[in-house]
């Protein structure tokens, strides 16, 4: 049976998997880090093929976990550096500060999900409030807030639906497809953040996705 999320619009199918919760912190990623930089050294799979084949990457992936997890839910990571400060909020501040929600970037209105307070490094935009619908797919989906590889950009994920936003420039964003997302797992040392759901992975660098 297939229906529609009244927070972000997607459709969603009854799935066995809804209430499969992963190992804390998927103790089997203890060697990530060590598989992607085979994958990228020179001969590795993907210098050697221009990139790495999906199967490659994610059994490199899931050796295991050196990769920096945020050990809490409401962790703010900041592995990669980041060109502004986030702070998560209880509630929606009162008037005088921008607010969008997200999907959309819709200004001064809020959906129910996490709320951030974002102050950009920069002159050219000032502080402002994200709301982010979350999702409903699975009780058991991952909610927390990481730095980019692109040191502009923030990714929330709220419940298993996640989020890219310049916080330079709020209006443009990217809603990712990989849902609902399970954990993130930042790669400094190949310029990644990698998503999971319960099957697949996804990889963002600077220039979007891997």
């Amino acid at each position: 049976m297939t229906t529609t999320s009244p927070t972000t619009g997607r459709a969603r199918t009854a799935d066995a998997r809804v209430g499969w919760a992963p190992p804390a912190r998927l103790p089997v990623i203890v060697d990530l880090i060590g598989g992607v930089e085979s994958l990228c050294a020179p001969g590795g799979v993907a210098s050697s093929a221009g990139g790495a084949h999906p199967m490659a990457l994610t059994t490199a992936l899931f050796r295991g976990s050196a990769a920096r997890m945020p050990t809490e839910r409401s962790d703010i990571d900041d592995t990669f550096p980041m060109a502004y400060r986030c702070v998560a909020l209880e509630s929606i501040p009162g008037s005088g500060t921008p607010l969008f929600c997200y999907p959309g970037a819709h200004a001064n209105c809020h959906v129910k999900g996490p709320i951030y307070e974002i102050a950009p490094d920069s002159d050219g935009c000032g502080l402002w409030v994200g709301s982010f619908a979350a999702g409903d797919l699975s009780p058991n989906a991952h909610t927390g807030v990481y730095s980019c590889p692109s040191p502009n950009h923030v990714l929330v994920v709220a419940q298993g639906e996640a989020y890219i936003v310049n916080t330079h420039d709020p209006l443009e964003f990217h809603h990712l497809n990989l849902i609902p997302v399970m954990g993130v797992v930042q790669v400094p040392v190949a310029g990644v953040t990698v998503l999971y759901d319960f099957t697949r992975l996804e990889a963002y660098g600077v220039g979007g996705r891997r």
